[in-house]
């Protein structure tokens, strides 16, 4: 009786559940068999599993993989500035990834801006994305000079 009475809010209910399942900005990636390259093997809001280990924290990721912890002044509101960024560049960076966020919130300040304007007038590429996006990217691009920075939230 329930049932018949509830039946449209059931399947709507559930139409809703697969679309958010669908619609999300999770990434799931399996490294190619043999590789022995960096890899993040999971992202979802809040957490990135790289090589097996799981972190909740805002990182980077340094050429070579070494993975090091970061964090936004807490006064910055979610904004990246060329110090934050700067302090981890070394002379063997060639590429950067910028990961903004699950919803892409984070942002470079203009100091920030400015300075990459300048590193890229240098040769250095560097790709400011959400984190999902910047994920995928850094997953499939060659890790010899890369170094990638995730804010893993917002």
């Amino acid at each position: 009786m329930i049932f018949r009475r509830y039946t449209l809010q059931i399947i709507l209910g559930f139409g809703i559940i697969l679309c958010m399942a669908g619609c999300s900005d999770d990434v799931d990636f399996t490294p190619p068999a043999g590789n022995t390259e960096t890899a993040i093997t999971h992202y979802s809001f809040g957490k990135m599993v790289i090589d097996d280990q799981e972190h909740n924290s805002d990182l980077a990721i340094l050429p070579g993989g070494k993975v090091t912890y970061w964090g936004f002044d807490p006064d910055s509101n979610h904004i990246y500035s060329k110090e934050i960024i700067e302090a981890l560049i070394t002379s063997k960076v060639k590429d950067i990834i910028i990961g903004t966020g699950y919803n892409g919130a984070a942002s470079l300040n203009t100091q920030a801006k400015e300075w990459v304007e300048q590193i890229k007038a240098k040769g250095i590429q560097v790709h400011i994305l959400p984190t999902s996006d910047a994920v995928k990217l850094f997953n499939k691009t060659p890790k010899k000079g890369l170094l990638a920075c995730f804010h893993l939230n917002c």
